[in-house]
Parts: C-alpha cells; structure tokens; sequence
C-alpha cells in the first residue's frame, strides 16, 4: 500500500491541468448539490403555502357567512324599526 508522501509526490509530478479539472468537477458537483437542495425546500415550502393558503381560505369563507348572516339580521331588524318609526 502506497504512503500518502508517494501519493502527493505522484500527483505534483502531474499537469495542472488535471487539477484545474478535478477541483471543476468536484466544484459543479457541489453546485449541483447545493441546487438540489434548494429546490427541494422550495417544493416543501410551496407544499406548507399551498396549505396555509387554503386554511385561510376556509377561515374567510366562514367569517363572510357569518358577516352576510349579521347584515341580514340587521337589515331585518332595521325593517322593523322603520316599520315602527313614523316618517314626518
């Protein structure tokens, strides 16, 4: 088994070419990585939008129902009271 002294050795005797294009793919290896994840969190936080998204949705579709039940029981009562009311 070769000692890591020959293995340095082995490599400086090399071109630097061939380091310029090691430390390049190792270099677009990790961007891609890195892109990787991050288009990953982006599918997971889309997921978690999309999710609060139609919570609120729902929350609003109630509070309307409930607001267009208010007016209706008003806009009842107003009747009354302007039935009860004598105009001058």
């Amino acid at each position: 088994m070769p000692d890591p002294i020959s293995i340095a050795n082995e490599a400086a005797k090399h071109d630097d070419r061939w380091l310029f294009i090691a430390l390049l793919t190792i270099g677009l290896i990790a961007v891609w990585m890195i892109v990787k994840y991050f288009m990953a969190q982006i599918g997971v936080l889309s997921q978690r939008i999309d999710a609060i998204h139609t919570e609120y949705q729902g929350y609003l579709r109630d509070q309307n129902d409930r607001l267009s039940k208010i007016i209706a029981e008003n806009t009842a009562v107003l009747r009354l009271v302007e039935k009860h009311i004598p105009r001058p």
